[in-house]
């Protein structure tokens, strides 16, 4: 028999944490399971610095003292087709990569009771908001929990994003990138190179990670991103979440900082994660006033060739699927967004509110002057 029960303190779920990476790690190996986002170290972190240390709940399933399932939630007010809910949402809706549902063996009878105790443990909530990538595990047990449930689920949002699959040689995966592309990577390559001195320093567990950091702070800074007010620096909450990140995976050997220095300083970077055999590009820029160089690409070739050297099986590019992106793979996979609702007066009022919104959606528009008739069988 499975025994819930819901963890609200820190000292109650950071006991869980060998338990809880070990679930991850299990589902990890593949680009379609749960990342490095999933872990303990993400979680906690996201409860530092989104949540305030405050919030956080952790409701878990254990069977003869094993830990079988595991859903960090936390709740908020969402406005859903103009109804005011009270949500409630695994940490990870708050910033992830390749979420899902955290479970000892794939089985849907684990997502099945999780979401029951989550109606009767959880306290009162309207919608439930989850995220996962499409044609995974989570997808398909979902589906048939939904069917046998009969749950009311609706689709809000999608992204693709790209990735990297490193299982032929470096020779063979930079034989098949676009003739012009390669072209301007060695192009780019010797040109910094004839220009200065190119170096690229890596920084992992044990490396002076405050000197990554200043170089991180020092090219976001001089990047195209400060115009635009997308870069760390212009972003108080996502700076301090890297921050706290950093020294986190560093601890746990996952974290893979890589800079270029060109003529003795930084120009270009990547922030990484390496779980489970696969790189996590989670940041990266370059100094606008060495585009001519191309310093990002001649950083992203000699960490390819390092990847590759290193037997990383997939690289993932995480986020959108910008052009930039899309010249080193074609390569995509999809996470979407659900609302789940619950058996509530507030959640039904948002559930046919939406299904109202569609039907005005696929109305065709009325022509000036006409005249509609009406159906008394059906006010719409």
């Amino acid at each position: 028999m499975l025994k819930f029960r819901v963890l609200r303190t820190p000292e109650d779920w950071t006991v869980l944490r060998p338990d809880w990476d070990a679930l991850v790690s299990r589902q990890a190996s593949d680009i379609l399971s749960a990342d490095v986002t999933s872990t303990f170290v993400w979680a906690d972190t996201l409860w530092n610095n989104h949540l305030n240390r405050s919030g956080m709940e952790v409701i878990v399933a254990e069977r003869g003292g094993h830990l079988q399932a595991l859903l960090p939630y936390y709740r908020t007010l969402k406005t859903v087709h103009f109804i005011p809910c009270r949500s409630i949402a695994p940490v990870t809706e708050l910033y992830s990569g390749r979420s899902g549902f955290l479970l000892a063996e794939p089985r849907a009878e684990l997502i099945q009771e999780m979401l029951r105790r989550l109606r009767t443990m959880a306290g009162a909530w309207d919608v439930f908001v989850f995220t996962f990538v499409e044609g995974s595990d989570s997808a398909r047990m979902m589906q048939e929990v939904a069917v046998q449930d009969q749950l009311r689920i609706e689709k809000i949002a999608s992204q693709e994003s790209p990735y990297i699959r490193l299982d032929n040689s470096w020779d063979e995966y930079f034989a098949s990138l676009p003739r012009k592309f390669r072209w301007n990577l060695r192009n780019f390559e010797r040109k910094m190179k004839a220009a200065g001195q190119v170096v690229h320093r890596v920084f992992e567990k044990g490396s002076d990670l405050e000197q990554f950091h200043r170089a991180v702070q020092q090219i976001e800074k001089a990047s195209w991103k400060e115009q635009a007010g997308t870069s760390l620096t212009a972003n108080a909450l996502q700076e301090g979440f890297h921050a706290r990140l950093m020294h986190s995976a560093a601890e746990s050997g996952w974290f893979s900082g890589h800079v270029l220095e060109f003529r003795g300083e930084p120009v270009s970077y990547v922030w990484g994660l390496l779980f489970e055999n696969i790189f996590y590009d989670f940041k990266e820029s370059y100094k606008s006033a060495c585009r001519e160089f191309g310093p990002g690409h001649v950083l992203k070739l000699s960490l390819m060739q390092r990847l590759f050297s290193k037997g990383i099986s997939f690289y993932d590019y995480m986020g959108a699927s910008d052009e930039y992106k899309l010249r080193w793979t074609d390569k995509t996979y999809v996470r979407s967004t659900f609302l789940l609702y619950n058996e509530t007066l507030t959640a039904h009022a948002a559930y046919w509110a939406g299904k109202i919104k569609q039907v005005v959606a696929r109305r065709p528009p009325i022509a000036s002057g006409a005249v509609r008739a009406v159906d008394e069988n059906n006010p719409l």
